[in-house]
């Protein structure tokens, strides 16, 4: 789950990352997350998951968070 808030005064909303396909009932990770860690830039958020797999992840205009690449050891 992404936290932001677009100023000091605002309040925080939260933005859950769905890793699987939009017609997933299942909108979690198949398993745990270990690490998550964000690019220098900021824009892009890297999630590594007990599975061996990792994500990268970016904010999509105006629809939340899409993930633009995966790949597994």
């Amino acid at each position: 789950m992404i936290h932001s808030r677009p100023s000091p005064s605002a309040p925080w909303t939260s933005t859950t990352l769905q890793p699987n396909a939009p017609d997933s009932k299942d909108p979690h990770f198949a398993d745990a997350v270990w690490r998550v860690s964000w690019s220098l830039a900021g824009n892009i958020l890297a999630v590594s998951c007990g599975d061996g797999k990792v994500s990268l992840w970016k904010e999509a205009v105006g629809s939340g968070w899409e993930c633009v690449s995966d790949f597994s050891s």
